[in-house]
């Protein structure tokens, strides 16, 4: 990409609007070496911003932010971009540049963010107590889906189908054991009301999320190991193992219009079982965000080979299936 207007930083955070890249936020404090795990300290964020047209391969700075940023799950509504902030949910209307605060996300622990036409579905990772930790923000306000059928899980995702909550939600027995992968559960809500499809998947592995892709739900894999595809109409799995190839590891990205991206360095395809290796990412060993911009791959900022900080933006466009 054309030299972006921020400095060097990780941890931003960015979303594609439908024909721009926006990012906002991250850090300049020195960040975990590659491949390292370091017991730091959440930095303090930054509230400035960029926006990114890759049809005229142009930046353009955007509002600061009302409060400071810091690797916060993100998501684009159809037409702002919602970033969930511990301190409060922030919404950027880009044909405004305005900023808007509202009241924080009830739960904290995080797994995906799903668009609907209902709102944005914002999934917990795990499930304990009684307090609900599925909930959806629309017209700037959260209500919560009603707790699911199964007892206490982790590595919970859900997809939506157009009408149809899915959700796969692993036992806490057997997350323990998905480092060698390891069998969840379905559900699917359906009128206010919760159904249990499946006691049974095939297996999966930590971090499992699923996305709905027209006929079926995907399950990409996280780095290397199992991919998933799950057909609700004949209730059948299909597995696929993937390469062990690491040359760029890229954040999560979702559906594509022909690839699904669950992390790591490998794509399924989103209508048929095969995979496809990202190429390696010159200068970003680890970049902070990844986004669809129709079939081209946008990646933007994070760390470096050398555990640097970069401002570097990179474009690809994956080959057809």
């Amino acid at each position: 990409m054309a030299q972006s207007p921020l400095s060097a930083r990780y941890g931003s955070v960015g979303a594609w609007t439908g024909s721009e890249l926006v990012v906002v936020g991250g850090s300049t404090s020195q960040p975990c070496p590659v491949g390292a795990v370091c017991d730091m300290a959440v930095p303090d964020g930054l509230r400035d911003g960029a926006a990114y047209d890759p049809a005229r391969d142009r930046w353009r700075r955007i509002a600061d932010s009302p409060l400071p940023v810091f690797d916060a799950p993100t998501a684009w509504s159809g037409s702002e971009v919602v970033v969930l902030t511990p301190r409060a949910t922030l919404t950027y209307d880009p044909a405004e540049d305005v900023w808007d605060t509202w009241s924080r996300r009830p739960y904290s622990d995080v797994s995906q963010i799903v668009p609907t036409d209902r709102g944005l579905l914002v999934v917990g990772y795990s499930t304990r107590g009684r307090d609900p930790v599925d909930w959806v923000f629309a017209d700037h306000e959260w209500s919560p889906l009603p707790r699911d059928p199964f007892g206490e899980s982790y590595d919970r995702s859900i997809a939506w189908d157009g009408e149809r909550h899915w959700l796969l939600s692993m036992a806490v027995e057997n997350h323990f054991e998905a480092t060698r992968g390891a069998s969840s559960r379905v559900a699917v809500l359906e009128d206010g009301v919760w159904s249990v499809v499946s006691e049974s998947t095939t297996k999966l592995g930590y971090e499992q999320r699923w996305w709905f892709t027209g006929r079926r739900m995907v399950v990409p894999p996280r780095n290397a190991g199992e991919a998933a595809y799950y057909e609700p109409d004949a209730a059948r799995w299909t597995s696929l193992d993937t390469s062990e190839d690491h040359d760029c590891n890229l954040p999560v990205l979702g559906v594509g219009p022909e690839w699904v991206g669950g992390g790591g360095s490998v794509l399924v395809g989103a209508a048929s079982p095969q995979f496809l290796d990202v190429p390696a990412c010159p200068q970003l060993a680890r970049p902070d965000t990844a986004v669809w911009a129709g079939r081209e791959l946008l990646v933007w900022g994070g760390v470096s080979p050398d555990s640097r900080n970069q401002s570097v933006g990179l474009r690809w466009t994956p080959p057809a299936p």
